[in-house]
């Protein structure tokens, strides 16, 4: 079984190619802005996310998919297909 966060971020995911950023907010008031998603590492409880930080590094996080309080897309241009229909 996949998570059913896992399921509905893969498809937001998609909106990154097309310039939106993805903010995942989690419990404690932490935000994670990730630059990558590994959707098949993610399935089950947790998710895998990487992000890249201004020295060049990479940071991967593992969140608990039950510890993400919302996300976030912003600069989407029109709604996804097959979303709000």
């Amino acid at each position: 079984r996949v998570h059913p966060l896992c399921k509905l971020l893969r498809k937001l995911w998609e909106e990154r190619e097309r310039g939106a950023v993805i903010e995942l907010h989690l419990e404690g008031g932490t935000m994670l802005l990730p630059d990558w998603f590994d959707s098949k590492h993610s399935r089950h409880s947790h998710g895998l996310f990487a992000a890249q930080a201004a020295d060049g590094t990479v940071t991967m996080t593992v969140v608990a998919w039950d510890t993400v309080l919302r996300v976030v897309v912003r600069s989407v241009e029109g709604l996804p297909e097959g979303m709000f229909e």
